[in-house]
């Protein structure tokens, strides 16, 4: 049933109570709370009569019925009135399904669940983020080992994996940090953070700076002093670069 709101102001909602008003399917209780409606609302009212004129052949809206008068013999009807042409009837399965209020409960479900996606939709709630799980391949230089940055976008967490094979890079003891960088071509460097030896691999990125993290950005990663570049720019050695991608 789908009238426990008469003022919803839906149009799409609307609809579907007006069908199920001349279809006959709503219960007494509901079809007075719509004929209440009809009164004060013009709008809702002529989307009733849209439907009565739309579902002419199917309208089940009760009406007062006169029993035709019983005849005595079929003989005695005039031959005028036997030729007149019957009324077209509707085939029965037609109006089962027209008249069911299972139908017209789907058919309301349907397209309240079509509003709420549609809303949803419109709302980015559950846009798909265009750097979700962002990787690149890391060479290391002057070894046969490479790392794997992987970045994700809701958390802005990027993790470098095997971290002991940067560790193990020529120098690294001694510098005791590692610092990864967004480097644009034809840009300054942009530091992404500071790998210490109690992070286990991983920073977050600055929120300033996510946003430009995307598909096909280059990354290195470069040796720098205990706690990061002072300049804000790489001054060490870099040990390794790459590309980032789904």
């Amino acid at each position: 049933m789908t009238t426990e709101n008469a003022k919803s102001g839906d149009s799409r909602l609307d609809q579907v109570i007006a069908g199920e008003y001349v279809l006959g399917v709503l219960s007494p209780e509901d079809r007075q709370k719509v004929e209440a409606r009809m009164t004060l609302d013009r709008n809702f009212a002529a989307m009733v009569d849209h439907w009565r004129s739309n579902m002419l052949t199917v309208d089940q809206t009760p009406r007062p019925t006169r029993r035709a008068p019983r005849r005595a013999s079929p003989f005695a009807e005039p031959m005028a009135a036997r030729a007149r042409p019957q009324r077209e009837r509707v085939p029965v399965f037609n109006v089962v399904i027209w008249n069911s209020a299972a139908f017209w409960r789907g058919v309301a479900c349907i397209a309240t669940i079509g509003l709420v996606a549609t809303g949803i939709s419109q709302s980015g709630l559950f846009a798909a983020s265009p750097t979700r799980g962002l990787t690149t391949s890391l060479n290391l230089a002057g070894s046969d080992l490479a790392l794997t940055a992987r970045y994700d976008n809701d958390s802005g967490r990027l993790r470098l994996a095997p971290v002991a094979a940067a560790a193990s890079a020529p120098g690294v003891a001694d510098a005791k940090s590692l610092e990864v960088w967004l480097t644009p071509e034809g840009a300054a460097p942009v530091s992404l953070g500071v790998v210490n030896a109690n992070s286990h691999g991983e920073i977050v990125v600055p929120k300033a700076v996510r946003t430009r993290l995307r598909d096909g950005a280059p990354i290195t990663v470069s040796l720098e002093p205990a706690g990061g570049s002072p300049t804000g720019a790489p001054t060490g050695k870099i040990l390794s670069s790459g590309i980032t991608g789904r």
